[in-house]
């Protein structure tokens, strides 16, 4: 009891500080011309934000004037106000919002250095296996198998480096229950820390309390393993996940895997892999399979630098392979290269694929200079021609080429990015645009 009234002390006093913050913002001034719809003008924008945190140093609870215990309570606070909004011209009539939230962040009770409770919620179990193509967040692109819910009800233990989790609810008059549980084990190493492994597991029961069976209603498990040497890193992850109810058993597999090796500082190779079920990933394309497994493959041959005087060059090739079990596979064959020679950089990016017959291609240039950096850029040149064979004839169309170039500077004016900018989404064939030009100076604070 004395240990639960300590904590909600905590809360209370939490709830009554003032706090010290940080703010950050940034104005903008735009002045643009749109040669596609004639629009042109100034565009004025600004967005500030306040944020604030603190976190309560671990306090020993005393049990006597000369004596302490090895048991402590801990608590996190985080909150946020936000006043103002994105992309609001000036000029017009509109709301401004002002919003805040302030929530626990962190609830622990300590028990020596090793055993910690965690009363917040029942937290969640650890997945492994993911994609290894990325999205323009470098996020995976396809991640089939999550961890449960991480706000379910209960509780968490960690001893060391073992997590776990535990949580239920349920109503005694409709007879019913719901329990969530959950384990993660240390990330265990072996023969001088070359090979780790680590598992998790985690569980959600649902049922009556009497004369009723109890049901699975989903079960989510991972695995990863590891290894090291010199020259070679391998790795590879496993997730699983079952779902039962009264309508289907469903059995949602993803797997990866990674090695590497290093010839040298200047030149590897690498092989990724993913294999997850096919309609989980992309529902479209597996209308007609629903049970095929999706299998993607990619070897690289990267890191390969040459160095020459004051010139530098990068490159790399590598070929990805992806649906390949089905017919709507696809095989891709890419290469990049880079140099740079004194301030000046150099990027080409070419990426054909094999059976859709598109060609993608991409140069930049670009020049550092201390006060500014200027920048060319072309991509995306399509070409789609007739399935047969893959020429430059008259059957092959070159459907769009986006093209950018700009200056941009933060060395002239003291806390403040200034920037010319030109940008075009296309600059040949029917589609064909003229673009816009940005001239913008942006004044931020953080």
């Amino acid at each position: 009891m004395k240990k639960g009234l300590i904590v909600l002390l905590i809360a209370v006093l939490a709830t009554s500080f003032a706090f010290a913050g940080k703010l950050t913002g940034k104005a903008e001034i735009d002045l643009g011309y749109d040669f596609d719809s004639t629009d042109w003008g100034f565009k004025n924008i600004q967005d500030a934000k306040y944020t604030f945190s603190f976190e309560f140093d671990t306090t020993p609870v005393a049990v006597g004037a000369e004596h302490q215990t090895n048991v402590w309570a801990e608590l996190e606070a985080a909150g946020t106000a936000f006043v103002g909004g994105k992309n609001l011209p000036i000029g017009e009539k509109k709301d401004i919002t002002a919003t805040a939230k302030v929530g626990i962040t962190k609830a622990n009770i300590h028990v020596g250095e090793d055993l910690t409770f965690g009363i917040l919620n029942a937290g969640a179990s650890k997945t492994f296996a993911a994609d290894y193509h990325l999205d323009d967040d470098d996020n995976p692109l396809h991640n089939t198998v999550r961890s449960l819910d991480k706000k379910a009800p209960g509780f968490t233990v960690t001893y060391k480096e073992w997590a776990a989790g535990f949580g239920a609810e349920g109503n005694t008059e409709r007879e019913e229950y719901k329990v969530f549980a959950h384990v993660t084990t240390p990330n265990f190493k072996f023969v001088e820390d070359s090979i780790d492994v680590q598992a998790s597991v985690g569980t959600n029961f649902a049922g009556g309390l009497v004369g009723a069976t109890t049901k699975l209603a989903q079960v989510v498990a991972g695995v990863k393993a590891g290894y090291k040497a010199d020259k070679l890193t391998v790795g590879a992850a496993f997730d699983g996940s079952f779902k039962a109810d009264d309508n289907e058993n469903k059995f949602v597999p993803e797997a990866s895997a990674k090695a590497a090796y290093k010839f040298s500082d200047n030149a590897s190779v690498r092989l990724d892999s993913y294999l997850t079920k096919g309609v989980e990933a992309d529902k479209d394309l597996y209308a007609d399979n629903k049970d095929a497994l999706k299998l993607d493959a990619r070897v690289a041959a990267d890191h390969i630098n040459i160095e020459l005087g004051d010139v530098k060059a990068n490159s790399e090739v590598y070929v990805d392979v992806t649906d390949a079990i089905i017919d709507g596979r696809e095989v891709t064959v890419g290469a990049g290269q880079s140099a740079t020679i004194s301030n000046i950089t150099v990027a080409f990016a070419e990426e054909y694929a094999v059976f859709a017959k598109t060609l993608d291609l991409g140069a930049r240039v670009s020049y550092d200079h201390e006060k500014f950096t200027a920048w060319v850029a072309a991509g995306s040149l399509v070409a789609v021609k007739a399935p047969e064979t893959f020429d430059f004839s008259a059957e092959t169309k070159f459907q769009a080429l986006p093209i950018e170039a700009g200056i941009s500077t933060a060395k002239i004016v003291e806390n403040a990015t200034l920037a010319l900018v030109y940008r075009n989404k296309n600059v040949i064939g029917d589609n064909a645009q003229k673009g816009a030009i940005k001239a913008s100076a942006t004044i931020s604070f953080k």
